[in-house]
């Protein structure tokens, strides 16, 4: 996919140098950890409670990163420039959504979602839409105790998650 086309997803952005001088970059995946950064990936340095993606930017590069997104003013983190096209956004982990969604063809448009709120009985009424199978679709649910996609079951304990 090309770096114009991910970046036509982002509804607020900033890009540095101008969309214009950008060059016809194909990326080749987004990752956020600068440790898995392959040649032609896009990086999306997102900060963090512990740690600032921002400061692995550079690293990111080095691997071969073929661009980078982030929040921070460009010349606060590249005080001398950056060899690759910087996109300077509001909200460096809401890119990361859209430019996710962008990169496996928005799959969410082709979804029937149900969300399911209230103080009592939550996980019941989850459970029970998940037993119909008279609409002819595969139910999946996500909640804190865990994952259900397509009668296959991934036990997760914690209450939020990080993945776009």
């Amino acid at each position: 996919m090309r770096l114009f086309e991910l970046l036509s997803a982002l509804p607020r952005r900033t890009v540095r140098p101008s969309p214009a001088a950008l060059p016809d970059l194909k990326i080749t995946g987004i990752v956020c950890d600068s440790r898995q950064v392959q040649s032609g990936q896009l990086f999306v340095a997102i900060p963090g409670v512990q740690v600032d993606g921002h400061s692995f930017i550079l690293d990111a590069v080095r691997r071969g990163a073929a661009a980078v997104i982030g929040q921070r003013p460009d010349l606060e983190v590249f005080p001398k420039g950056l060899p690759v096209p910087y996109v300077r956004v509001s909200d460096s982990r809401e890119a990361w959504a859209w430019l996710s969604a962008a990169w496996y063809g928005h799959p969410a448009r082709k979804l029937c979602v149900i969300g399911v709120t209230g103080t009592d009985g939550k996980t019941t009424t989850v459970r029970l839409i998940g037993e119909d199978s008279a609409s002819g679709r595969l139910p999946s649910r996500m909640d804190q105790y865990g994952e259900r996609i397509h009668r296959r079951r991934r036990d997760r304990h914690r209450s939020a998650y990080d993945d776009p």
